[in-house]
């Protein structure tokens, strides 16, 4: 790949990405790298398994926005007869799949000097046979809250292969960027000895913006201020703080909450339970 002076050639690897599957995971890595595509040619290679695919057959998808370069690609497995052979063969599957699509663009547009990788499961599986077979250096970018002890679904209950796999690659990493301080203290109390920078999820400014002062005041009178939540709203989004913290607001502020998402079963019930101000919580 020709790059300008000083450029260097660097290879997103992401285990979480927009797909067709789930248009909304990983969307903020996706930003992350358009926000990057203004300043140099950025391309990323991320795999997914597609149940809808007749098994044992792969499909590649290639799109260009500007200077982001996305190569997205989608297989499935053959059915075995126990769920330990289907998990093992669908992780075989996406592990050679993925090495086909890296060779790919190897071939076209060289050698990078840099790997990228975007959450270290499952994209980190590549990363032994990416340094032994073209010796590149690897950062690691992590959103995964799964590192706090609490989880119910997180490193500590991952099994010990998983573990073994995530701990050998934050290990080896030239550098960790977690996205919060709170996440860079949980990484640590895993894997030590490594270069930690906490380099915070973007913001599209053309979207979001604080309104100028006049603007919020005329705003303060006529309606309601508009708090406005976006996510999962799973476990480790903490939704029901962030309810509890919208009661003790709205006693003093005329105030409505608007989450947008897929909220877990019984969020909803909860909410009316619990919450004084439950009618100003809306869910879309």
């Amino acid at each position: 790949m020709k790059t300008s002076a000083g450029m260097k050639n660097i290879l997103h690897l992401a285990s979480w990405y927009p797909n067709k599957n789930v248009p909304q995971e990983g969307d903020f890595i996706q930003r992350q790298l358009k926000a990057l595509a203004e300043f140099m040619p950025v391309y990323v290679i991320t795999v997914f398994k597609d149940e809808h695919l007749k098994g044992g057959t792969f499909n590649i998808r290639h799109n260009s926005d500007g200077d982001l370069h996305e190569t997205i690609g989608y297989y499935n497995t053959r059915r075995f007869g126990t769920r330990t052979l289907n998990a093992a063969a669908s992780l075989f599957r996406y592990r050679r799949f993925y090495r086909q699509l890296i060779r790919d663009h190897i071939k076209k547009h060289g050698v990078p000097d840099l790997i990228h990788l975007h959450v270290a499961f499952r994209a980190s599986i590549l990363l032994t046979w990416i340094e032994d077979e073209f010796k590149i250096p690897y950062v690691v970018s992590e959103h995964w809250s799964g590192y706090k002890a609490a989880d119910p679904g997180g490193f500590a209950k991952q099994p010990a292969y998983i573990r073994a796999i995530i701990k050998r690659t934050l290990s080896n990493a030239n550098a960790i960027f977690p996205v919060s301080e709170s996440l860079r203290e949980d990484m640590q109390k895993i894997v030590t000895g490594v270069r930690y920078e906490v380099v915070p999820n973007v913001v599209d400014e053309t979207r979001f913006y604080p309104a100028p002062l006049t603007e919020q005041k005329q705003k303060q009178k006529k309606e309601k201020f508009r708090f406005l939540h976006v996510s999962g709203m799973g476990p480790e989004k903490q939704p029901e703080l962030l309810f509890r913290a919208f009661d003790e607001v709205r006693v003093k502020l005329n105030a409505e909450l608007i989450c947008v998402g897929a909220p877990p079963s019984g969020l909803e019930n909860w909410t009316r339970k619990n919450i004084q101000y439950a009618s100003d919580i809306r869910f879309r």
